[in-house]
């Protein structure tokens, strides 16, 4: 009995990939410049408020003390560190997803790609790239 023939990746097909995978790190980079100029604006707002202050009473040690007052008067050591805590979390939760979604996308390919091999072996890992439970497995 013949063997089934093994299907070869086509050159357009690899071509695809790789444009795949660099429109991913292109995203991701743009993630990085956006949360750069965000944190660079909020820090430059606040240093342009600090020498507006300075310039306004003339002394900057004062200045920094009027914003010290500022946060005082809000209470920022104790929103500050919720703040900062949540956006960790906001993130944490949201690359998960990004990353999830990616790895639904690459085991899509691989699958259509390899998926003319009959002898090749898998890992068991699901469609999202974890460890299935107990129940899966048997």
């Amino acid at each position: 009995m013949a063997q089934p023939k093994q299907r070869s990746i086509r050159r357009g097909e690899l071509a695809a990939i790789k444009h795949h995978e660099k429109s991913v790190r292109f995203v991701a980079g743009c993630d990085v410049v956006k949360a750069l100029l965000k944190y660079g604006m909020i820090f430059g707002s606040v240093w342009a408020i600090t020498k507006m202050a300075a310039q306004v009473s003339g002394r900057p040690a004062e200045a920094i003390q009027a914003m010290a007052g500022v946060f005082t008067a809000l209470g920022a050591g104790q929103w500050i560190p919720f703040l900062v805590g949540g956006g960790g979390v906001v993130y944490g939760v949201t690359a998960q997803r990004r990353n999830k979604g990616l790895v639904r996308q690459v085991d899509a390919l691989r699958k259509t790609i390899e998926g003319a091999d009959p002898q090749r072996s898998s890992s068991g890992l699901t469609a999202v790239g974890t460890t299935p439970r107990r129940e899966e497995r048997t």
